[in-house]
């Protein structure tokens, strides 16, 4: 049996000097949502350094057995993190494809997520 694991939520951290390119131009200059997606993508496709370089992501450290049984990863990502859940593949009679998760969420569930400095530049960029 194979296992699947979907992406539940994602989170993203958007600071301008990560968000900048040569020209002056930022994420947040563009008022379209597609712009800016568009934007970020040049980014990424470019190489450009993310805030993730500076800063990781963890799950609080009391609450990694809770959130281990539920079947909840955290996946650093460019410029954030993801949060993963393991699921089930179900057919339903019309074919198509659902998933639900593997072990039940509750519904009044809440994902902490910590965010802390990698290195000292971070200090230098905002407080």
């Amino acid at each position: 049996m194979s296992l699947i694991y979907k992406t539940l939520f994602e989170v993203k951290l958007l600071h301008e000097y990560y968000c900048t390119n040569a020209d002056g131009k930022t994420v947040f200059d563009f008022p379209l949502q597609q712009d800016r997606l568009n934007f970020l993508f040049g980014q990424f496709d470019a190489d450009k350094e993310s805030i993730s370089t500076d800063v990781e992501y963890k799950f609080p450290e009391e609450l990694e057995a809770l959130y281990s049984g539920y079947n909840l990863k955290l996946l650093p990502s460019w410029h954030g993190c993801k949060i993963a859940v393991r699921v089930n593949a179900h057919t339903l009679p019309d074919n198509s494809l659902v998933f639900e998760p593997f072990t039940p969420l509750p519904e009044n569930l809440n994902i902490y997520i910590l965010v802390s400095k990698k290195s000292a530049l971070f200090d230098n960029l905002t407080n």
